[in-house]
């Protein structure tokens, strides 16, 4: 017990020898104030902080926005069968349940068709869904996306008509609301009718079961399990929008690159600075060499340096990387929205994006003033001390 609080005693003492010393070497020759060098070492380490956390949280949430977006507003899991649909789905409710147990919130048949839409002279494709949206339509009214709606100038009210590609009949119907989703490719092309309302436009069975889990993240697994075990396709939401993660997680991996390769430069710029800082400061730490402060303390001496740098630049990094991501949040997409499909830049912050940052900061500022604390140990302690 007294030996660990001896240890821990000393811990705290050469602790602040070394910060008082440290302060001390980074300031100017003769002054008060810190030299150029550090400030540039605390800038570079800031920035390269900055643009880590501000890249991977926007590419960690736009992933996340559209994960939410998909299973908030579609089925987790479909079975299906194509090209007749499912005749009397609710029979095969008991086998489901049997295979997914307590994972099951819901099951509901759905239908999915293509028919053309025409609005004054005006005509579109849609696909015509039948679903958990449907529920509380009656039988001529619809819920259009909103870029459809955009599209065709529409709005609450107005009278389409739709003609299915199945029996080449124009019906009548009356626009109940404009569906937002979040989703272009959505917004751009679905029209949700009710049961009856398909019925009038298609003349086939359902397409097959809308499946909603408690936990959305596990629809993957479960599709593969329903996939052994029924005679029908059966898809996850991940799969149906594949494309949509897939070109996220492709373009995500290119920056996030970019983004280590930035970070790594800027820990190296700590290496740099030390180096430089070894040669205008050799005077100042040989003196204290010359006054009895051990090889030992040099070397922590110099590596405490490249860490309270470290830690000085990734904590005002995390300060303008938490400012920048809360200007981002009210900015609009733009043209970008044509690849990522949300209106406005999705930030969620996680504590892992900024613990990893902090982590890597401190570890390549650490590895960065092993270098010259090697090379000032190994010095002589009169190199600077006198000229020939």
């Amino acid at each position: 017990m007294l030996k660990n609080s001896k240890t821990t005693s000393n811990f705290l003492i050469n602790s602040n020898k070394l910060l008082f010393l440290t302060t001390r070497i980074l300031r100017n020759a003769g002054g008060t104030r810190w030299g150029f060098s550090t400030w540039i070492s605390i800038v570079g380490v800031m920035l390269g902080m900055t643009v880590f956390i501000v890249v991977s949280t926007i590419l960690s949430s736009l992933k996340f926005e559209l994960q939410k977006i998909v299973y908030s507003t579609q089925p987790h899991i479909s079975i299906y069968k194509v090209p007749n649909g499912i005749a009397s789905p609710e029979d095969k409710y008991p086998q489901i349940r049997e295979l997914l147990k307590e994972e099951i919130i819901s099951l509901s048949p759905f239908f999915y068709g293509e028919a053309l839409l025409e609005s004054g002279g005006n005509f579109s494709t849609v696909i015509i869904r039948w679903g958990k949206l449907s529920q509380e339509l009656t039988k001529n009214e619809v819920l259009i996306g909103e870029g459809l709606a955009n599209k065709l100038n529409l709005k609450p009210t107005d009278i389409i008509h739709l003609v299915s590609l199945d029996k080449f009949k124009s019906e009548e119907f009356i626009v109940k609301d404009i569906l937002h989703i979040g989703l272009k490719s959505y917004d751009e092309k679905i029209a949700f009718v009710s049961e009856e309302g398909t019925k009038t436009l298609f003349k086939s069975n359902p397409s097959g079961i809308d499946v909603q889990l408690k936990d959305p993240l596990k629809a993957s697994l479960l599709a593969h399990k329903l996939r052994l075990n029924l005679p029908y396709s059966v898809r996850s939401w991940q799969e149906m929008d594949a494309h949509i993660f897939d070109q996220i997680q492709r373009d995500g991996t290119s920056i996030e690159m970019i983004v280590f390769f930035i970070t790594i430069a800027a820990c190296l710029n700590i290496l740099i600075m030390l180096l430089l800082m070894i040669e205008e400061k050799s005077k100042e730490i040989n003196i204290l060499g010359t006054m009895g402060l051990s090889n030992k303390m040099i070397y922590s001496l110099i590596l405490f340096i490249g860490i309270f740098l470290g830690t000085l630049g990734a904590l005002s990094g995390m300060f303008l990387g938490t400012l920048i991501l809360a200007l981002f949040s009210h900015v609009s997409l733009g043209e970008f929205q044509k690849f990522y499909f949300v209106s406005k830049i999705p930030v969620y912050f996680q504590v892992s994006i900024y613990l990893e940052a902090l982590f890597l900061t401190l570890f390549f500022s650490f590895l960065g003033s092993i270098i010259p604390a090697i090379k000032m140990t190994k010095r002589s302690k009169l190199h600077g001390l006198t000229t020939f």
